[in-house]
């Protein structure tokens, strides 16, 4: 919680005459203690213009005869596909199953469901995205159905969080007035809720088109073949195209993808991204398998949601990379996470628990770290176990160990001799960290068989997976910078999400906010799932209008209800974006230490970078592109023509701030001229000058430089 509180004053309550209107209606226990006025002078300030820019056509035909077809920045999302080998792309050889190379895309271009080649044809979108690799690797998904949005039209599902009843029996529809006069919401609020709900329905809401590229190894690998170099060389490519794509999937074999997983969650630090694994039991190429629908969803979600993590997609359902485990060698359902709920579940609708989405609390820009220290493994205990064997196991080289134990962390404690071989390990300098054999559970030390290896040394693994804290190791062994207690605490900290969180510092429940009671007493609510649809409705907005005036009273009140300060409004624009555009520094420093995405759209295509840009807010723009902000290509091809009007224009304000945000001025407009020759053609000399240091920066420092140009034109 101290971290959450960064930017939150410390010495105490505001008092309430010094609080926003907004702030001190949600601090009130009671609505019957809200003032009349702080009703009427919050509305001002929840308003805001919504007005619509005029939509952008990237018309790809030269033909008049080929329908132009919509190509705005928000029409389509790329994913980089990673095929790095297994049983998804295998074929029989003599019986036996084996990597087929250059067979998995032609595949794909077969089967309509994974390619649309009609769209591809029409729009010339493999001329497009030619320069991003042969085109033969890009293909692109149908558009997704729309069948979701009937239920939001008419449709009322009670066994959902769509269909909210209120005292009389009635829909939320119905009950708006009631509502509205009840609690006093200001007018923009309330017809939220039906929009906002449909958030669980964000398939159809952003209807986005998939295009992804495919990236194939050479070999192809069975995953029981994979090595830490393996794992660094996927890291790389991720590293490599991270800012040219919107997600990423991994095709791997199931044998060894929950290492792969665990592995990549922590060599990916800072991810903003979603990086999903999936493979299939059954080769893609068989009439019955299990790869297409697994291949389908994994593109699915990471083109059409932000979610940060490396994810593991199987069978309908993704998880979390480092909380999975193969249970089934037999089934399509070959996945568990034993100790924490899928992140999303493919079903009718694609549902995210958002809730559960680990989201980095950091404002630095993504990595990736190769460094595996390889001198680990894994020992588990059984009944009998020599000293001997454990002895020869902790033998340099070796500098860590997963032990298995039994039950909730226990060993036994009347062998005095297997105790004495971990206390020497330790004090060599092996860090052994202590995990459970059972699929579920958690290390405790309730028994004196588990406090005895917690007094040898160990460090607790909690809840972790083997394979999670066997990758765990090797990534904090290989920190040269950290001292052996430091790797020990490291160790016992929650880096991704890969063990259970530390409980104690939470305040409220949902059911503890009382501005959420009152609105669910209007309406007849009191289950849990109707709770959060009430809650994820009035938040995001909320959080808004506070970010809007700078509110960080209103936005720490917002997050103690137990909402996520990364949900859009109805135009799905994140209290970030709102911020970005206000310029509220603070704010924005507030909102990505906890979690914001920086790489969220609203429904015109803008990011909070664009944002920010587009209002001149320089040091928002700078702390943005820190934290790994950027323009997509399909953001910097439209801003060619402004940044010819700014050249044509003399503004030197409006070039440093794409200078800042890691534009490239270079971008011509929609009549083929460059920034460049329209200030060659006006003469003005000053605006060619800092065109001119642009570029050589750019070239240098590969646009992430600032510099500042003198009166007298020349740049420092």
């Amino acid at each position: 919680m101290a971290e959450s509180k960064k930017y939150i004053s410390t010495s105490g309550p505001s008092p309430v005459s010094e609080m926003t209107s907004l702030a001190r209606a949600l601090s009130h226990s009671k609505l019957s203690q809200l003032e009349p006025s702080d009703v009427f002078q919050s509305q001002s300030s929840v308003h805001r213009s919504n007005v619509a820019q005029p939509g952008r056509r990237r018309r790809l035909s030269s033909s008049n005869s080929v329908e132009s077809l919509d190509m705005s920045p928000c029409a389509e999302a790329r994913v980089l596909v990673i095929n790095t080998g297994g049983t998804i792309g295998m074929m029989y050889h003599n019986n036996v199953l084996s990597p087929e190379p250059n067979a998995f895309v032609k595949t794909l271009r077969k089967l309509p469901i994974l390619h649309d080649e009609p769209y591809a044809l029409q729009t010339h979108m493999y001329d497009y995205y030619s320069a991003s690799g042969p085109q033969e690797n890009t293909l692109v998904l149908p558009m997704p159905t729309r069948h979701a949005d009937e239920l939001m039209k008419g449709s009322c599902s009670t066994g959902s969080m769509l269909c909210l009843r209120g005292a009389a029996g009635v829909t939320l529809a119905e009950s708006q007035a009631n509502l509205f006069e009840a609690c006093w919401i200001p007018g923009g609020l309330v017809p939220a809720l039906n929009g906002v709900l449909a958030g669980r329905l964000q398939l159809s809401k952003q209807n986005k088109r998939i295009v992804y590229s495919v990236l194939e190894y050479s070999p192809l690998l069975d995953s029981c073949n994979m090595t830490t170099d393996d794992w660094a060389k996927i890291g790389k490519d991720i590293e490599k195209h991270y800012e040219k794509y919107d997600g990423f999937v991994i095709l791997h074999g199931t044998d060894t993808m929950a290492y792969t997983a665990s592995a990549l969650s922590f060599m990916c630090e800072h991810l903003g991204k979603p990086v999903i694994l999936t493979g299939s039991q059954v080769p893609i190429f068989e009439m019955r398998n299990d790869g297409r629908d697994n291949l389908l969803g994994a593109l699915l979600i990471a083109g059409q949601f932000v979610i940060p993590e490396v994810c593991l997609y199987f069978h309908h359902k993704l998880y979390r990379g480092n909380r999975v485990t193969k249970v089934d060698a037999g089934s399509f359902n070959a996945f568990n996470s034993p100790n924490l709920a899928p992140l999303a579940n493919a079903e009718v609708d694609i549902k995210i628990n958002w809730d559960t989405v680990w989201r980095a609390n950091t404002t630095a820009r993504f990595r990736v770290s190769t460094e595996m220290n390889r001198n680990v493994g894994l020992l588990r205990l059984f009944p009998g176990i020599t000293a001997a064997t454990v002895k020869s196991f902790l033998q340099p080289p070796m500098e860590g160990i997963v032990l298995e134990t039994y039950g909730s962390g226990n060993a036994p404690d009347n062998r005095a001799d297997l105790l004495e071989e971990f206390r020497k390990a330790t004090e060599r300098g092996v860090i052994m960290v202590n995990c459970t054999q059972c699929l579920r559970g958690s290390v405790t030390t309730s028994y004196a068989t588990g406090r005895a290896l917690s007094d040898a040394g160990l460090v607790a693994g909690c809840d972790m997976t083997p394979e999670a804290a066997l990758c765990k190791l090797s990534y904090v062994l290989a920190r040269k910078e950290l001292n052996i207690e430091a790797k020990r605490k490291m160790l016992s900290q929650n880096l991704r999400g890969e063990m259970i969180a530390d409980l104690q510092g939470a305040k409220l429940t949902l059911s503890d906010s009382r501005f959420i009671q009152v609105i669910a007493k209007s309406l007849s609510i009191s289950c849990k799932e109707e709770l959060e649809a009430v809650r994820d409705a009035l938040t995001p907005t909320l959080a808004c209008a506070a970010s809007k005036i700078g509110d960080l009273e209103a936005l720490e009140a917002i997050k103690e209800m137990g909402s996520n300060l990364s949900l859009g409004d109805y135009d799905g624009r994140t209290p970030l974006h709102i911020a970005a555009c206000e310029g509220h520094l603070k704010v924005v420093q507030y909102l990505l230490g906890q979690g914001a995405t920086v790489y969220a759209k609203d429904r015109y295509g803008n990011t909070p970078l664009r944002n920010a840009v587009r209002f001149r807010h320089k040091e928002v723009v700078k702390l943005l592109r820190q934290t790994g902000a950027h323009f997509s290509r399909e953001e910097q091809e439209d801003a060619g023509s402004e940044l010819c009007s700014l050249a044509a224009s003399a503004d030197i304000e409006g070039l440093e701030m794409w200078h800042l945000a890691g534009g490239d001025l270079d971008t011509p407009g929609y009549d083929g001229q460059t920034p460049m020759e329209v200030a060659q053609a006006v003469g003005n000399k000053v605006v060619i000058e800092f065109l001119h240091q642009d570029s050589q920066f750019h070239a240098q420092n590969g646009g992430h430089s600032e510099f500042t140009l003198c009166p007298d034109g020349s740049g420092r």
